[in-house]
């Protein structure tokens, strides 16, 4: 720090040697690196920690965009037998399970989007490896109208890499895989409206 000190010295005198105005703000935030120097420190560590810990989400991410969507067995209760006959329609994929507190809260943005937009192209399936008996209580508590697929056996997670929930996958109408999103998303409503519709305002 004594490096530091004397260089932003030199600094400062030789671009305007006789300003104290200019020592004094120098001197000012020398000291505030100093006296900051661990928390500093602290927070650089947190944020290179944090981009490491989502940094297998990012490369999984990166291998999936951009690519025709893994295909995959909707379920006996769905008219479509697989993800691929939905060509035609944006689909979003939501990876959630019981347990998860962001899924839940959630909900209520789903089932607005899905009564707005299933009849405009759209079509949402909530994939969860939870067992029907486990989750059917939880959906008629939250009076969930939309899809659900039941991934037993985690084949579907497994294929997306899923690794974080909620997960949702965006699929454009050409069966392509658009974009990949963890965690809350904010606006959400809005974001699926523009996404299918290109306006975020509702008709009705």
């Amino acid at each position: 720090m004594y490096r530091v000190n004397k260089a932003f010295q030199k600094l400062v005198y030789i671009d305007r040697p006789h300003d104290p105005n200019t020592v004094d703000t120098m001197q000012r935030i020398i000291n505030y690196f100093k006296s900051n120097a661990m928390f500093l420190l602290i927070m650089t560590a947190l944020l290179g920690y944090l981009a490491y810990q989502r940094l297998p989400l990012y490369l999984n991410d990166r291998r999936l965009i951009d690519q025709p969507a893994i295909d995959f067995e909707l379920g006996s209760d769905h008219s479509a037998e697989r993800l691929s006959n939905l060509q035609g329609r944006k689909v979003l994929l939501v990876f959630w399970a019981t347990w998860c507190a962001v899924c839940e809260r959630e909900i209520p943005a789903l089932k607005e989007s899905y009564a707005e937009l299933k009849d405009a192209d759209f079509e949402l399936l909530a994939i969860t490896n939870e067992d029907s008996v486990r989750v059917a209580p939880y959906i008629e508590r939250h009076a969930m109208d939309y899809p659900i697929v039941y991934d037993a056996d985690g084949r579907i997670s497994y294929a997306y890499g899923v690794q974080a929930l909620p997960t949702m996958v965006w699929i454009d109408a050409e069966g392509v895989v658009e974009d990949i999103g963890h965690g809350m998303e904010f606006a959400l409503t809005r974001k699926l409206r523009y996404w299918v519709t290109g306006s975020i305002f509702s008709d009705n």
